[in-house]
């Protein structure tokens, strides 16, 4: 008789359709407080809560709350106003939501860029803005210093509040939620040479480097393990096989079709196990 998958079994193969690794799985049951192996004892709250853990792992959200440069300064709101901080409601908001939201200023940032395209030289900012303006009609010539004082009071109110634009502490908090996978190809799994390096031709894995500036004059390069590729988590081995065929490399191309590869963890403590082109990165 054709034996009935297991209820956990049951349960993985629900979730196949998010092409999420069995371990998302499993940690979304352990912080559910849940046995997989007894989910035919759970009721629907039971269940609600699985989707909702597994959800948070799978889709991380991380909210930029934008368009800070608004609020005013701190000297100048009420105290009504600051028990009542938008951000900071916001913020608590999402941290119960298991999400995170950062206070963001895209302007404040667009216009560092530009002032650090001219030089960061404010005159030469406004010399600038205002030599751009004079192509307008009459009553616009006056923007172009307008706008300069507006920037750098926008962009004063949210350093002086937040220390910070905001852009790259949005980035950095989106990606520590779902970090990247590393992974080190190699044509080697014992001697972990880099792709395409070829034995017998007089290189060594370990070789030394005459432009050091240590005190010995040359220090020791090892080439193992030598280029780091970072995929998205769910990443298959195709993906690695695709990305150096790609030029994911700039040393070397990849070329002809995959046949086969072999894995192990980077802690090297387990053994070379074969890989197929579906096998995810975990």
């Amino acid at each position: 008789a054709e034996q009935k998958p297991s209820t956990a079994t049951r349960l993985w193969q629900l979730f196949s359709g998010y092409q999420a690794p069995r371990s998302c799985i499993e940690l979304a049951a352990l912080r559910s407080e849940l046995d997989l192996h007894d989910a035919y004892r759970w009721d629907l709250l039971d269940l609600h809560r699985l989707v909702a853990n597994y959800l948070l792992i799978r889709f991380p959200i991380c909210l930029a709350l934008n368009k800070v440069d608004a609020f005013p300064e701190i000297s100048n709101m009420t105290e009504g106003e600051r028990e009542e901080d938008v951000v900071q409601c916001c913020q608590r908001e999402a941290l119960n939501r298991g999400e995170v939201a950062v206070p963001v200023s895209a302007m404040c940032e667009h216009w560092l860029l530009q002032k650090q395209s001219l030089g960061n030289d404010l005159e030469k900012v406004r010399e600038h803005f205002h030599s751009t303006s004079m192509i307008m009609a009459s009553e616009k010539k006056q923007k172009g210093f307008d706008y300069v004082e507006e920037q750098e009071a926008a962009l004063r109110r949210v350093l002086g509040r937040f220390g910070s634009t905001g852009v790259l502490e949005a980035l950095s908090a989106a990606v520590s939620l779902r970090p990247p996978v590393y992974c080190y190809p190699v044509s080697d799994l014992d001697t972990e040479a880099p792709v395409g390096w070829t034995s017998g031709k007089g290189l060594s894995l370990t070789q030394h480097d005459s432009s050091s500036s240590n005190s010995c004059g040359s220090s020791a390069v090892s080439y193992a393990l030598r280029d780091c590729l970072l995929f998205k988590p769910g990443s298959t081995v195709d993906n690695v096989y695709g990305a150096l065929r790609k030029g994911a490399l700039p040393h070397v191309l990849v070329q002809g079709e995959f046949v086969r590869a072999e894995g192990r963890g980077l802690d090297r403590s387990g053994k070379k196990i074969q890989v197929g082109k579906d096998t995810i990165l975990d």
